[in-house]
């Protein structure tokens, strides 16, 4: 790149070179001076000489750009970066990112703005929100990054205080588990020596509501039948164990409730309003032995397509109550950060998010937050994972 003067300094120059000139009665000023290391103001090509165009106020040779007087009275003796030159189509600008879409405007050059996040730029990558075209995990959905209004809404007249106040929260971007954790998966991280078997004994882990097997003393399997089943009976170590395995985390409970409304607004379900048993898995109240839409139990993980939200997530609501990585405050929402909240410092209960198949219709809201103990196992708790861009 060689170096250039902005049209305001070459300008300059210019008027400097005619007075002395005239002064000296030596040299004309009729035509600008044409050093080839140097640009000048013009207004039309004809003022420009050695191969030179008008092009934006200032004589250019094709592929030059014009330094600012900021570049120059910097005293930064780096080269001047190059804009993007006259062009005559978006053909010419192409990028080669699929993540742009570029432009061509004839007077000042090429132009790149970003793709819409989350489109496809082949391969079955999507673009990211900084225009980079992003591998997408099979099992797992982008959830992009922004605001959204976290808390219980206005229109509901079930919210607990713990819910309350509504308010905003901005996010960074992440991809989140499309469903639960199943008991297959969790075996395979088992079988490779970085996670604990699963309780079988406490709540009620021992009998048909547990999703693992165990015996003589050994670090036992998913049940057969049940390796696509939530596994369930798990602390909240074992659930985090488990997500850094698959080098993943669990998510934050911003993170969670951003993810489960699926670009919604106000609306007291994943999916939106009105709920069933086509939705979730849940107590519907519809039999005598109604836990779970009558199935008495967790379901195999996806089973409820109508319950699909706008993310393309599954199990949102119901089947299993999911860990989080935050700890537990009532009061969290009064004082939590504007941004990328992480939960209260520290605490004696961990937050959990969903409900379960226990839960009655007003535990399904996608602003409930349920708590325990670290250490609790349940056969009505499971988990997600969360990955960083």
């Amino acid at each position: 790149m060689r170096p250039v003067l902005s049209p305001s300094l070459a300008g300059a120059m210019l008027d400097w070179c005619c007075a002395w000139a005239l002064l000296l009665a030596t040299v004309g000023c009729a035509e600008p001076i044409s050093a080839d290391n140097y640009l000048f103001s013009c207004t039309s090509s004809s003022q420009c000489g050695g191969g030179k165009t008008c092009v934006a106020g200032s004589c250019r040779l094709p592929g030059a750009e014009v330094a600012s007087d900021a570049d120059i009275q910097s005293g930064d003796d780096t080269e001047t970066m190059e804009l993007p030159s006259a062009c005559t189509s978006a053909q010419a600008c192409d990028d080669g990112n699929p993540c742009t879409v570029d432009s061509c405007v004839p007077a000042s050059g090429c132009t790149h703005s970003l793709q819409a996040v989350g489109s496809d730029c082949g391969d079955g990558r999507s673009c990211d929100e900084t225009g980079v075209c992003v591998q997408l995990p099979t099992d797992k959905r982008y959830v992009p990054g922004g605001q959204f209004q976290m808390g219980c809404a206005a229109l509901d007249s079930s919210c607990d205080p713990a819910e309350e106040p509504q308010h905003p929260e901005t996010l960074a971007a992440f991809f989140i588990d499309r469903q639960e954790v199943t008991a297959g998966a969790y075996e395979k991280c088992v079988l490779a020596g970085s996670c604990t078997a699963p309780s079988t004994t406490e709540d009620a882990c021992s009998g048909d509501l547990a999703t693992w097997n165990s015996w003589n003393g050994m670090t036992g399997k998913a049940k057969n039948g049940r390796q696509q089943f939530p596994v369930n009976c798990l602390t909240w170590t074992q659930a985090a164990a488990y997500c850094a395995w698959a080098g993943d985390r669990l998510p934050t409970e911003a993170e969670w409730e951003r993810a489960a409304r699926g670009g919604l607004t106000n609306q007291l379900y994943p999916w939106g309003s009105g709920i069933d048993c086509d939705h979730a898995v849940f107590d519907d109240g519809s039999a005598t032995d109604n836990q779970g839409c009558d199935a008495n139990g967790p379901i195999a993980v996806g089973s409820k397509p109508a319950g699909i939200n706008g993310y393309g997530l599954l199990d949102m609501a119901g089947n299993v109550a999911e860990w989080v990585a935050d700890w537990y405050a009532a009061d969290y929402y009064s004082s939590s950060p504007a941004a990328n909240p992480s939960g209260a410092a520290t605490g004696s209960m961990k937050v959990l998010r969903g409900s379960d198949f226990g839960g009655v219709s007003p535990s399904m809201r996608a602003s409930v937050r349920d708590i325990a103990l670290p250490t609790t196992v349940s056969v009505y708790n499971g988990f997600r994972c969360v990955r960083s861009l």
